[in-house]
């Protein structure tokens, strides 16, 4: 900044004296984190317990809400099904930073527990299961969420997956809420 500049140009003696000295530096505010209103986190929890809701637009709310993923963690995210449970193996730890290009795979193993996740991975199954089909190919590792033409097992793009997540928190709230801010609720 130019206040540094002059503080450095004053001490090696390359100015008089420093402009900046007797001017009051401007504080920044901190940050205030945004999260969903309590109406918003009611609706999207009525939604995604909501048997009759879109079950991959429901998934993605509640691995968002529930285990703070992010958009790159579910373009990423490889699914697996063992002993009736939904194993999504990601690139990376929720909620940690890893150096680029490095991938450290993780598991994520959804729990049995509460009965409306149980049926919503149920439901999520028998969904992802169909579209699988309609694939005609067979992947080693395929992948969370599918592209729009199914005729490939490349990551979608995060702004695919943004207008998808956010079709989902339309159809929960009524309006588009960033997935940034429904993690951090």
């Amino acid at each position: 900044s130019l206040r540094k500049f002059f503080r450095w140009a004053a001490f090696c003696k390359r100015i008089l004296c420093n402009p900046f000295e007797h001017i009051p530096c401007a504080k920044s505010k901190p940050l205030m984190v945004s999260i969903c209103s309590d109406e918003q986190t009611k609706k999207i929890m009525a939604f995604i317990k909501n048997p009759e809701s879109l079950p991959e637009s429901a998934m993605l709310l509640a691995l968002v809400l529930f285990f703070g993923l992010a958009t790159c963690d579910l373009s990423y995210s490889t699914i697996e099904v063992q002993d009736g449970r939904l194993l999504i193996h990601l690139p990376r730890k929720p909620n940690t930073l890893s150096p680029r290009g490095k991938r450290n795979n993780y598991t994520l193993r959804l729990p049995i527990g509460p009965r409306w996740l149980f049926k919503l991975q149920k439901r999520f199954l028998a969904d992802w299961e169909q579209r699988y089909a309609q694939v005609n190919k067979t992947f080693n590792n395929p992948l969370l969420v599918f592209s729009r033409t199914y005729h490939h097992n490349r990551p979608i793009s995060t702004s695919f997956l943004r207008k998808r997540f956010y079709l989902a928190t339309r159809m929960a709230c009524g309006e588009n809420v960033p997935i940034r801010i429904i993690r951090q609720t």
